[in-house]
Protein backbone atom coordinates (compact mmCIF):
# COMPACT_ATOMS: atom_id res chain seq x y z
CA UNK A 1 0.00 0.00 0.00
CA UNK A 2 2.73 2.42 1.19
CA UNK A 3 4.54 1.79 -2.96
CA UNK A 4 1.26 2.29 -4.45
CA UNK A 5 0.84 5.75 -2.50
CA UNK A 6 4.26 6.80 -3.62
CA UNK A 7 4.04 5.53 -6.98
CA UNK A 8 0.88 7.24 -7.04
CA UNK A 9 2.42 10.38 -6.23
CA UNK A 10 5.24 9.84 -9.28
CA UNK A 11 2.70 9.04 -11.32
CA UNK A 12 3.85 5.61 -11.93
CA UNK A 13 0.73 4.17 -10.05
CA UNK A 14 -1.38 1.66 -12.21
CA UNK A 15 -3.72 -0.58 -10.45
CA UNK A 16 -4.47 0.05 -6.60
CA UNK A 17 -3.71 -2.80 -3.84
CA UNK A 18 -6.91 -4.87 -2.67
CA UNK A 19 -6.36 -3.30 0.45
CA UNK A 20 -7.13 0.10 -0.83
CA UNK A 21 -9.94 -0.62 -3.28
CA UNK A 22 -13.76 0.33 -2.19
CA UNK A 23 -16.84 -1.50 -1.45
CA UNK A 24 -17.45 -4.28 -4.39
CA UNK A 25 -14.89 -3.79 -5.93
CA UNK A 26 -14.70 -0.26 -6.96
CA UNK A 27 -10.79 1.37 -6.90
CA UNK A 28 -10.40 4.46 -5.35
CA UNK A 29 -8.51 5.70 -8.45
CA UNK A 30 -10.56 7.63 -10.95
CA UNK A 31 -11.14 5.36 -14.00
CA UNK A 32 -9.77 6.18 -17.49
CA UNK A 33 -13.70 7.19 -18.61
CA UNK A 34 -13.67 9.71 -15.71
CA UNK A 35 -16.53 8.67 -13.60
CA UNK A 36 -14.30 8.27 -10.35
CA UNK A 37 -15.73 5.28 -8.25
CA UNK A 38 -19.05 4.88 -10.90
CA UNK A 39 -17.18 5.68 -14.05
CA UNK A 40 -15.05 4.24 -16.81
CA UNK A 41 -14.93 0.43 -16.48
CA UNK A 42 -15.33 0.77 -12.51
CA UNK A 43 -18.20 -1.58 -10.80
CA UNK A 44 -21.06 0.82 -8.70
CA UNK A 45 -20.48 0.84 -5.29
CA UNK A 46 -23.63 -0.41 -4.36
CA UNK A 47 -23.32 -3.71 -7.10
CA UNK A 48 -23.01 -6.98 -5.63
CA UNK A 49 -19.91 -8.91 -5.18
CA UNK A 50 -18.58 -11.28 -7.66
CA UNK A 51 -18.32 -15.14 -5.74
CA UNK A 52 -14.37 -15.01 -7.53
CA UNK A 53 -13.46 -11.54 -5.53
CA UNK A 54 -13.95 -13.23 -2.41
CA UNK A 55 -10.91 -15.90 -2.47
CA UNK A 56 -8.10 -13.35 -3.14
CA UNK A 57 -9.45 -11.34 0.15
CA UNK A 58 -8.97 -14.04 1.97
CA UNK A 59 -5.48 -15.08 0.64
CA UNK A 60 -4.48 -11.46 0.60
CA UNK A 61 -5.25 -11.06 4.35
CA UNK A 62 -3.40 -14.01 4.74
CA UNK A 63 -0.60 -12.98 3.12
CA UNK A 64 -1.17 -9.37 5.30
CA UNK A 65 -0.74 -11.58 8.21
CA UNK A 66 2.48 -13.28 7.44
CA UNK A 67 4.08 -9.99 6.32
CA UNK A 68 3.42 -8.81 9.53
CA UNK A 69 4.84 -11.73 11.32
CA UNK A 70 8.26 -11.66 9.57
CA UNK A 71 8.23 -7.90 9.33
CA UNK A 72 8.32 -8.53 13.40
CA UNK A 73 11.04 -11.28 13.06
CA UNK A 74 13.07 -9.22 10.95
CA UNK A 75 13.47 -5.92 12.90
CA UNK A 76 13.99 -8.21 16.30
CA UNK A 77 16.69 -9.65 14.13
CA UNK A 78 18.01 -6.41 13.35
CA UNK A 79 17.88 -5.03 17.22
CA UNK A 80 20.19 -8.01 17.71
CA UNK A 81 23.01 -7.25 15.77
CA UNK A 82 22.41 -3.12 16.36
CA UNK A 83 23.42 -4.40 19.96
CA UNK A 84 25.83 -7.09 19.09
CA UNK A 85 28.13 -3.97 17.16
CA UNK A 86 27.70 -1.64 19.91
CA UNK A 87 28.73 -4.28 22.53
CA UNK A 88 31.41 -5.78 20.42
CA UNK A 89 30.05 -8.87 19.47
CA UNK A 90 29.84 -8.71 15.89
CA UNK A 91 30.93 -11.71 13.18
CA UNK A 92 33.34 -11.31 10.29
CA UNK A 93 30.10 -10.92 7.72
CA UNK A 94 27.90 -8.57 10.27
CA UNK A 95 25.76 -11.11 12.56
CA UNK A 96 25.87 -12.13 15.84
CA UNK A 97 28.03 -14.83 17.03
CA UNK A 98 25.71 -16.56 19.36
CA UNK A 99 25.60 -17.29 23.01
CA UNK A 100 27.97 -20.07 22.98
CA UNK A 101 30.72 -18.02 21.47
CA UNK A 102 31.45 -16.13 24.95
CA UNK A 103 28.83 -17.50 27.75
CA UNK A 104 31.14 -15.73 30.55
CA UNK A 105 31.79 -12.77 28.27
CA UNK A 106 35.73 -12.52 29.06
CA UNK A 107 36.19 -9.85 26.43
CA UNK A 108 34.87 -7.55 29.47
CA UNK A 109 37.94 -8.33 31.47
CA UNK A 110 40.91 -6.98 28.81
CA UNK A 111 42.92 -4.56 29.64
CA UNK A 112 41.01 -1.91 26.93
CA UNK A 113 37.65 -2.64 28.96
CA UNK A 114 38.91 -2.41 32.57
CA UNK A 115 40.83 0.85 32.04
CA UNK A 116 37.40 2.28 31.14
CA UNK A 117 34.89 0.43 33.50
CA UNK A 118 37.26 0.12 36.81
CA UNK A 119 36.98 4.15 37.27
CA UNK A 120 33.78 4.63 36.84
CA UNK A 121 32.79 1.34 39.07
CA UNK A 122 35.21 2.55 41.75
CA UNK A 123 33.08 5.55 42.02
CA UNK A 124 29.83 3.65 42.09
CA UNK A 125 31.50 1.96 44.85
CA UNK A 126 32.54 4.75 46.78
CA UNK A 127 29.04 6.30 46.09
CA UNK A 128 27.25 3.24 47.79
CA UNK A 129 29.49 3.02 50.59
CA UNK A 130 28.68 7.07 51.28
CA UNK A 131 24.64 5.87 51.59
CA UNK A 132 25.01 3.16 53.35
CA UNK A 133 26.86 4.94 55.87
CA UNK A 134 24.75 7.34 55.99
CA UNK A 135 21.82 5.30 56.92
CA UNK A 136 23.73 3.61 59.34
CA UNK A 137 24.77 7.06 61.29
CA UNK A 138 20.91 7.77 60.94
CA UNK A 139 20.03 4.10 62.56
CA UNK A 140 22.37 4.70 65.53
CA UNK A 141 21.61 8.28 66.10
CA UNK A 142 17.27 7.29 66.15
CA UNK A 143 18.76 3.73 68.27
CA UNK A 144 20.19 5.95 71.00
CA UNK A 145 17.63 8.80 70.93
CA UNK A 146 14.35 6.54 70.40
CA UNK A 147 14.98 3.40 72.41
CA UNK A 148 12.18 2.73 74.91
CA UNK A 149 10.29 5.68 73.72
CA UNK A 150 6.76 3.77 72.80
CA UNK A 151 7.55 1.41 75.67
CA UNK A 152 7.24 4.03 78.29
CA UNK A 153 4.75 6.00 76.54
CA UNK A 154 2.35 2.79 75.74
CA UNK A 155 3.23 0.54 78.40
CA UNK A 156 2.56 -3.28 77.51
CA UNK A 157 2.36 -2.01 74.11
CA UNK A 158 4.32 -4.68 71.29
CA UNK A 159 4.73 -7.36 73.85
CA UNK A 160 3.38 -10.53 74.51
CA UNK A 161 0.60 -12.47 71.30
CA UNK A 162 0.01 -10.56 68.49
CA UNK A 163 -0.89 -6.88 70.49
CA UNK A 164 0.98 -4.15 68.38
CA UNK A 165 1.27 -0.86 69.01
CA UNK A 166 0.35 0.09 65.17
CA UNK A 167 -2.88 -1.87 63.75
CA UNK A 168 -1.76 -3.36 59.95
CA UNK A 169 -3.40 -4.73 57.73
CA UNK A 170 -1.09 -7.46 56.87
CA UNK A 171 -1.11 -8.60 60.30
CA UNK A 172 -4.66 -8.23 60.87
CA UNK A 173 -6.11 -10.29 57.73
CA UNK A 174 -3.21 -12.40 56.71
CA UNK A 175 -1.65 -15.36 58.57
CA UNK A 176 1.43 -14.40 60.69
CA UNK A 177 4.94 -16.07 59.67
CA UNK A 178 6.77 -17.23 62.74
CA UNK A 179 10.10 -16.95 61.52
CA UNK A 180 11.93 -14.29 59.71
CA UNK A 181 14.46 -16.41 57.86
CA UNK A 182 12.00 -16.31 54.87
CA UNK A 183 12.20 -12.05 54.67
CA UNK A 184 15.88 -12.84 54.77
CA UNK A 185 15.95 -15.49 51.83
CA UNK A 186 13.77 -13.43 49.42
CA UNK A 187 15.79 -10.20 50.55
CA UNK A 188 19.09 -12.17 49.80
CA UNK A 189 17.79 -14.36 46.46
CA UNK A 190 17.35 -10.75 44.47
CA UNK A 191 21.05 -10.16 44.61
CA UNK A 192 21.98 -13.74 43.88
CA UNK A 193 19.66 -13.76 40.54
CA UNK A 194 21.41 -10.93 39.27
CA UNK A 195 24.99 -11.75 39.92
CA UNK A 196 24.29 -14.72 38.46
CA UNK A 197 22.67 -14.05 35.28
CA UNK A 198 24.33 -10.62 34.33
CA UNK A 199 27.81 -11.07 36.45
CA UNK A 200 28.80 -14.55 36.18
CA UNK A 201 26.83 -15.74 33.08
CA UNK A 202 26.08 -12.68 31.05
CA UNK A 203 26.80 -13.99 27.31
CA UNK A 204 28.39 -12.01 24.52
CA UNK A 205 25.74 -9.01 24.86
CA UNK A 206 27.35 -8.41 28.05
CA UNK A 207 26.53 -5.31 29.77
CA UNK A 208 28.32 -6.57 32.95
CA UNK A 209 29.89 -3.57 34.34
CA UNK A 210 27.51 -0.71 33.42
CA UNK A 211 24.68 -3.11 35.32
CA UNK A 212 26.95 -3.08 38.19
CA UNK A 213 27.89 0.38 38.27
CA UNK A 214 23.71 1.21 38.07
CA UNK A 215 22.94 -0.92 40.56
CA UNK A 216 25.49 0.18 43.35
CA UNK A 217 24.47 3.81 42.32
CA UNK A 218 20.89 3.51 42.61
CA UNK A 219 21.26 1.33 45.61
CA UNK A 220 23.53 4.52 47.06
CA UNK A 221 20.39 6.82 46.25
CA UNK A 222 18.37 4.75 47.69
CA UNK A 223 20.08 4.32 51.31
CA UNK A 224 20.57 8.32 51.34
CA UNK A 225 16.97 8.52 50.82
CA UNK A 226 16.19 6.19 53.79
CA UNK A 227 18.70 7.87 56.03
CA UNK A 228 16.15 10.69 56.22
CA UNK A 229 12.91 8.47 56.27
CA UNK A 230 14.22 6.32 59.36
CA UNK A 231 14.78 9.72 61.53
CA UNK A 232 11.63 12.47 60.52
CA UNK A 233 9.14 10.17 61.95
CA UNK A 234 9.90 7.09 63.72
CA UNK A 235 7.44 3.88 64.13
CA UNK A 236 7.96 1.27 66.77
CA UNK A 237 9.20 -1.53 65.66
CA UNK A 238 6.33 -4.35 65.14
CA UNK A 239 9.50 -7.58 65.96
CA UNK A 240 9.23 -7.70 69.75
CA UNK A 241 11.33 -10.38 69.16
CA UNK A 242 14.39 -7.61 67.90
CA UNK A 243 17.28 -7.20 70.15
CA UNK A 244 19.73 -4.62 69.54
CA UNK A 245 23.24 -5.37 69.59
CA UNK A 246 25.53 -2.17 69.72
CA UNK A 247 29.29 -2.16 70.74
CA UNK A 248 30.36 1.59 70.82
CA UNK A 249 27.39 3.39 72.57
CA UNK A 250 29.10 6.69 73.17
CA UNK A 251 30.65 7.25 69.40
CA UNK A 252 27.59 6.97 66.80
CA UNK A 253 30.27 6.93 64.00
CA UNK A 254 32.13 4.14 64.83
CA UNK A 255 29.43 2.04 65.18
CA UNK A 256 27.67 3.31 62.23
CA UNK A 257 31.04 1.58 60.87
CA UNK A 258 30.18 -1.49 62.93
CA UNK A 259 26.47 -1.20 61.36
CA UNK A 260 27.38 -0.71 58.02
CA UNK A 261 29.31 -4.41 57.91
CA UNK A 262 27.07 -6.01 59.98
CA UNK A 263 28.51 -6.61 62.99
CA UNK A 264 26.01 -5.02 65.03
CA UNK A 265 22.08 -4.69 65.08
CA UNK A 266 19.82 -1.40 65.89
CA UNK A 267 15.74 -2.29 66.07
CA UNK A 268 14.65 1.27 65.53
CA UNK A 269 14.71 1.49 62.26
CA UNK A 270 11.36 0.65 60.27
CA UNK A 271 10.24 3.27 57.49
CA UNK A 272 10.95 2.05 55.20
CA UNK A 273 12.05 -1.68 54.37
CA UNK A 274 15.61 -2.62 53.50
CA UNK A 275 14.91 -6.11 52.68
CA UNK A 276 12.22 -4.30 50.35
CA UNK A 277 14.87 -2.72 48.16
CA UNK A 278 17.62 -5.50 48.21
CA UNK A 279 14.50 -7.89 46.64
CA UNK A 280 12.96 -5.10 44.52
CA UNK A 281 15.92 -3.65 42.88
CA UNK A 282 17.59 -6.89 41.39
CA UNK A 283 14.10 -8.00 39.93
CA UNK A 284 13.54 -4.35 38.55
CA UNK A 285 17.02 -4.80 36.71
CA UNK A 286 16.62 -8.30 35.83
CA UNK A 287 12.59 -7.33 34.18
CA UNK A 288 14.52 -3.76 32.29
CA UNK A 289 17.66 -5.64 30.84
CA UNK A 290 17.24 -9.17 29.95
CA UNK A 291 15.79 -7.38 26.46
CA UNK A 292 19.07 -5.12 26.69
CA UNK A 293 21.45 -7.88 27.79
CA UNK A 294 19.60 -11.18 26.01
CA UNK A 295 21.49 -14.29 25.62
CA UNK A 296 19.55 -14.67 21.94
CA UNK A 297 17.60 -12.72 19.48
CA UNK A 298 14.31 -14.46 21.45
CA UNK A 299 15.44 -12.96 24.35
CA UNK A 300 14.25 -9.39 23.17
CA UNK A 301 11.14 -10.87 21.79
CA UNK A 302 8.06 -8.75 23.29
CA UNK A 303 5.16 -11.06 22.40
CA UNK A 304 2.64 -12.67 25.10
CA UNK A 305 4.63 -15.77 25.36
CA UNK A 306 7.89 -14.67 25.07
CA UNK A 307 11.08 -14.76 27.55
CA UNK A 308 10.80 -11.76 28.06
CA UNK A 309 7.06 -12.06 29.49
CA UNK A 310 7.84 -15.19 31.33
CA UNK A 311 10.46 -13.82 33.22
CA UNK A 312 7.80 -10.39 33.93
CA UNK A 313 5.10 -12.55 35.03
CA UNK A 314 7.03 -15.21 37.35
CA UNK A 315 9.33 -12.53 38.73
CA UNK A 316 6.42 -9.97 40.08
CA UNK A 317 4.90 -12.71 41.75
CA UNK A 318 7.94 -13.62 43.44
CA UNK A 319 8.70 -10.36 44.15
CA UNK A 320 4.98 -10.26 46.04
CA UNK A 321 5.42 -13.69 47.93
CA UNK A 322 8.37 -11.93 49.35
CA UNK A 323 6.36 -8.67 50.59
CA UNK A 324 4.09 -10.81 51.98
CA UNK A 325 7.02 -12.54 54.30
CA UNK A 326 8.85 -9.23 55.03
CA UNK A 327 5.14 -7.54 56.65
CA UNK A 328 3.67 -11.14 57.66
CA UNK A 329 6.90 -11.94 60.02
CA UNK A 330 6.46 -8.76 61.18
CA UNK A 331 9.52 -7.45 60.39
CA UNK A 332 8.18 -4.23 58.83
CA UNK A 333 4.63 -3.00 58.76
CA UNK A 334 3.35 -3.24 55.24
CA UNK A 335 3.91 0.58 54.57
CA UNK A 336 7.64 0.10 54.86
CA UNK A 337 6.96 -2.11 52.30
CA UNK A 338 5.00 -0.14 50.03
CA UNK A 339 7.15 3.09 50.17
CA UNK A 340 10.18 0.95 50.12
CA UNK A 341 8.87 -0.02 46.69
CA UNK A 342 7.72 3.10 46.06
CA UNK A 343 10.89 4.81 46.21
CA UNK A 344 13.00 1.86 44.66
CA UNK A 345 10.67 2.07 41.45
CA UNK A 346 10.99 5.64 41.52
CA UNK A 347 14.14 6.04 42.30
CA UNK A 348 15.38 3.30 39.73
CA UNK A 349 12.97 4.70 36.66
CA UNK A 350 14.64 8.33 37.81
CA UNK A 351 17.78 7.43 37.27
CA UNK A 352 17.80 5.65 33.51
CA UNK A 353 15.36 8.93 32.13
CA UNK A 354 18.14 10.87 33.87
CA UNK A 355 20.84 9.26 31.81
CA UNK A 356 18.41 9.15 28.20
CA UNK A 357 17.97 12.83 28.73
CA UNK A 358 22.07 13.64 29.59
CA UNK A 359 22.33 11.86 26.21
CA UNK A 360 19.83 13.71 24.36
CA UNK A 361 21.45 17.41 25.78
CA UNK A 362 24.79 15.70 24.81
CA UNK A 363 23.58 15.62 21.03
CA UNK A 364 21.52 19.03 21.03
CA UNK A 365 23.37 21.02 24.01
CA UNK A 366 22.56 22.95 26.91
CA UNK A 367 24.06 20.62 29.20
CA UNK A 368 25.04 21.71 32.89
CA UNK A 369 26.99 20.37 35.67
CA UNK A 370 24.65 16.80 36.98
CA UNK A 371 24.73 16.09 32.79
CA UNK A 372 28.77 16.47 33.24
CA UNK A 373 28.83 14.18 35.70
CA UNK A 374 26.72 11.55 34.40
CA UNK A 375 28.27 11.65 30.43
CA UNK A 376 31.38 10.75 32.31
CA UNK A 377 30.33 7.71 34.55
CA UNK A 378 27.62 6.59 31.41
CA UNK A 379 30.95 7.31 29.05
CA UNK A 380 31.32 3.61 28.25
CA UNK A 381 28.16 2.21 28.81
CA UNK A 382 27.47 0.00 25.70
CA UNK A 383 23.55 0.07 25.68
CA UNK A 384 23.98 4.01 25.69
CA UNK A 385 26.01 3.24 21.89
CA UNK A 386 23.02 1.06 21.06
CA UNK A 387 20.80 4.03 21.35
CA UNK A 388 23.01 6.04 19.17
CA UNK A 389 23.02 3.21 16.30
CA UNK A 390 18.96 3.23 16.41
CA UNK A 391 18.35 6.90 16.49
CA UNK A 392 18.58 6.71 12.27
CA UNK A 393 15.83 3.58 12.49
CA UNK A 394 13.85 5.27 15.23
CA UNK A 395 10.43 4.94 13.54
CA UNK A 396 11.01 1.13 12.83
CA UNK A 397 11.68 0.74 16.63
CA UNK A 398 8.68 2.61 18.35
CA UNK A 399 6.39 0.13 15.50
CA UNK A 400 8.80 -2.80 17.32
CA UNK A 401 7.58 -1.35 20.68
CA UNK A 402 4.54 -1.31 20.79
CA UNK A 403 4.03 -4.47 19.41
Amino acid sequence: QVCWLENTMSGRASTPPPALRLRGGASSQPAPGGGGAEGGSGRRIGAKRSPDRAEPSKVSGKKEKETHSDRYKALRLKRVRELALAYGAIGPRGEYLGFWSDPFCLRDFSREELARALPRLLFAVAFFAVGLYMNSVSQVWVQRNLEGYYERLCPGAGHGGDEKTLWDVTFKLLPRVESTKPADMFANSGPVLLAVRFLVVPGPLSLRWTILRRWLTVWGIIWMIRSLTIIVTPLPNPDSTCLPIISFPDNIFLEAFYISVKKDITCQDVLFSGHTVALTLPMMIVFKYSALAPWTSYGMSREWHSLKTIIGTVGRIYVLVGYYFIAGSRYHYTIDVVVGALVTLTAFNAYHDRIELTWLRKQHGGSGLLDHMLHWLEQDAKDINAMSLRTAGYSEDRWLDRQ
